[in-house]
C-alpha cells in the first residue's frame, strides 16, 4: 500500500464513489479542472503514468469493483485505484503532481495577494475624480476668488472608437471558428507534440477562459485569448498558420491517443535489458534455450524506430512469435502479458 490519504486531503472521488470501470476521458477532464482550480495553470500534471496504471488496474481481475480517488498522499497528489475490500485492499497509485502541497500553498497565497491588490485598486479608483478641476479668477468678483471649473477628459473620436470595436469583433470571429471547447492543458500538449512545429489549437481552459495553445521552437505556449482579442489580433497577427491548426475534435482525439502511444513506446525502450537493435533471427537464438513464456523487447533489425516483442508461446516449447508494437492495442497486449507472466521471464541485453 502507498502513503495514507486522509479524507480531508481527497479532492476527487470522496463525496461519491467513482468506479474504476467508469473512469473515462470525461472523468480525466473533470479531475484536471479540479486540480487546476487548486494549484493554477503552471504546475505539471502527469497523466501518462496514470493512464498506464488505469490499464494495469482494469486488466487485474481483483480490481473489478475498484474505486478511484485523487488526493494528497505525503507531499504529492496521487491518483489511486483501490480494491473494494475492507481488509488488506490492493492499491494502484500514480503520482499526478509532485510537491502538490507546496504548489497548493503558493497558489492560495498568490490568489489572496491578487485579491488584496484588486481591492486596493478599486479603492483608489473610487477616490479619484472623473473630471479634471481647474481654478480660474472671476473678473466680477470683488475679491480674488478662485472658482473651480470642470473640464472634460480626453474623448476619442467616434471613428477611432468604432475602428477599435470592429477590430475586436473581427478578432473574435477569426478565433471562434477554431474553438474546441473544453480541453485540458495536458491533452492539448499531447496533441501538439504529435502535430509538430507550428501546430496550435483554441480551447477553454480549467479557469473557464479561452486559451490558444501553441508549439513553437519545440516549446509549448498557452496564452489567454482575450489578450489577443483586446488588441484586435487574429491568428495571422501572432504568427500562426491556418494549415497548422487542430480544429477538429476527431483529429484531436487521434493525436492525443498517438501521444499516449508514443509515451508508452518510450517506456518500453527505457526498460532495463532492452535491445536497441536485434534481428528476429538473433532473438530466436537468445530465446531458444529459455523457459516457456520467456520474452524480450528490441529495436527492429529492419525497420528503424519500430519496437518488436519476441516471446516463447505458453504451452509450446518451440514456437517463438515476433510482434511489432505499432498500435496501442498491441502495446496493451504486451503490457498485460508481461504483468501476467512476470518480469522475471525477460531475457535481457547484457
Amino acid at each position: 500500500m502507498g502513503k495514507s490519504m486522509a479524507k480531508s486531503d481527497v479532492i476527487y472521488g470522496e463525496a461519491k464513489a467513482l468506479p474504476l470501470s467508469s473512469f473515462s476521458n470525461a472523468s480525466v477532464n473533470e479531475m484536471v479542472k479540479i486540480i487546476r482550480d487548486k494549484i493554477g495553470p503552471e504546475p505539471v500534471i502527469s497523466l501518462i503514468d496514470m493512464r498506464e496504471k488505469i490499464r494495469e488496474a482494469q486488466a487485474n481481475p481483483k480490481m473489478k469493483t475498484a474505486t478511484v480517488k485523487v488526493g494528497a498522499a505525503g507531499s504529492d497528489l496521487v491518483w489511486r485505484a483501490k480494491e473494494n475490500r475492507h481488509s488488506g485492499p490492493l492499491e494502484i497509485d500514480a503520482i499526478l503532481v509532485k510537491n502538490y502541497t507546496t504548489h497548493l500553498r503558493k497558489y492560495v497565497e498568490a490568489q489572496q495577494k491578487k485579491a488584496q491588490l484588486e481591492q486596493e485598486q478599486k479603492a483608489k479608483l473610487a477616490k479619484a475624480p472623473s473630471r479634471r478641476r481647474l481654478s480660474i479668477s472671476s473678473p466680477s468678483s470683488s475679491e480674488d476668488e478662485f472658482i473651480p471649473v470642470d473640464l472634460p477628459t480626453k474623448v476619442e473620436s467616434t471613428g477611432t472608437v468604432m475602428g477599435q470595436i470592429n477590430a475586436i469583433e473581427s478578432s473574435k470571429r477569426s478565433w471562434a471558428k477554431y474553438d474546441l471547447k473544453a480541453v485540458s492543458r495536458e491533452d492539448a500538449e499531447a496533441a501538439l507534440l504529435v502535430a509538430g512545429e507550428g501546430a496550435w489549437l483554441v480551447r477553454t481552459g480549467s479557469n473557464v477562459k479561452q486559451v490558444v495553445s501553441t508549439m513553437k521552437g519545440g516549446k509549448f505556449g498557452h496564452a489567454i485569448l482575450e489578450d489577443h482579442i483586446n488588441k484586435g489580433e487574429d491568428y495571422k497577427a501572432v504568427g500562426l498558420s491556418s494549415s497548422k491548426v487542430i480544429a477538429d475534435t476527431t483529429k484531436l482525439k487521434k493525436l492525443i491517443a498517438e501521444g499516449v502511444f508514443r509515451e508508452g513506446i518510450k517506456t518500453v525502450q527505457a526498460m532495463p535489458g532492452y535491445f536497441p537493435t536485434l534481428s528476429s533471427a538473433e532473438a530466436v537464438k537468445l530465446l531458444a534455450g529459455e523457459r516457456v513464456g520467456a520474452w524480450l523487447v528490441r529495436g527492429s533489425g529492419t525497420e528503424a524506430g519500430v519496437v518488436a516483442w519476441s516471446h516463447k508461446v505458453v504451452g509450446d516449447k518451440t514456437t517463438i512469435l515476433h510482434d511489432r508494437l505499432t498500435t496501442q492495442a498491441k502495446l496493451d497486449i504486451f503490457n498485460n502479458y508481461i504483468r501476467s507472466s512476470g518480469r522475471l521471464l525477460q531475457v535481457r541485453n547484457k
